[in-house]
């Protein structure tokens, strides 16, 4: 008898607990926190300029009539009246992270020779090569073959990006020699962004800077 009795004194005991247990959570106001969660964008801006108008459009080679090469940039090296003659480059980046970041980027360059046979078709043939340009002192080539911009950087607000210029200019009073008609250069972009706490050593696997000192 006792056991019984016990037994529906614990039975009430629990019911009582359950509906004390949900009126408190049913009447539980509910807390909305908002975080924004912190990204990394960095841009490329290709386009050339001699002073008096800008181009920034069809920059791409043509293979043939109507093709271009998609994310392949023609530079003019044998005629310095041309728009997109290679004194007239202009290289920079646009950053709209909104935390602290580093990045990276590989520039691949081909000097593209250029034949015409009796039919009139074009033949390209592209040596790998390298090109001085005058560049900005923040940006450190490493012989793993990026090139680094060495400040942490970010946006200067929501709508409006940093600007960094890799190449803002040709080289102070001097001129470029041209090359033989039937050359072009083309260049390609591959950009790596990370944030800047964490980011290079987990994800380029460096644990302090290639020019040396610390990540920030």
């Amino acid at each position: 008898m006792k056991r019984r009795i016990i037994t529906f004194i614990m039975l009430i005991v629990l019911m009582i607990t359950s509906t004390v247990i949900g009126a408190f959570l049913t009447s539980m106001n509910q807390i909305e926190d908002v975080f924004e969660v912190g990204f990394v964008d960095v841009d490329l801006v290709v386009y050339f300029d001699d002073g008096n108008q800008t181009k920034t459009t069809n920059l791409e080679p043509q293979i043939d009539s109507g093709h271009v090469k998609k994310g392949i940039y023609l530079v003019n090296i044998t005629d310095q009246s041309h728009i997109q003659f290679i004194e007239n480059l202009r290289i920079k980046f646009l950053i709209k992270s909104n935390v602290d970041t580093y990045f990276r980027f590989k520039m691949y360059e081909s000097l593209v020779i250029k034949t015409t046979n009796t039919s009139g078709v074009i033949t390209e043939y592209a040596i790998r090569a390298e090109f001085d340009y005058y560049t900005n002192t923040d940006f450190y080539k490493h012989d793993d073959g990026y090139v680094y911009y060495k400040p942490a950087v970010k946006r200067f607000n929501e709508t409006t990006a940093l600007e960094v210029f890799y190449v803002a200019s040709y080289f102070p009073d001097q001129q470029y020699s041209v090359a033989p008609i039937g050359q072009e250069l083309q260049i390609g972009f591959s950009i790596e962004a990370v944030q800047a706490i964490g980011g290079p050593q987990m994800n380029w696997q460096l644990s302090t800077p290639p020019w040396g000192g610390t990540w920030i």
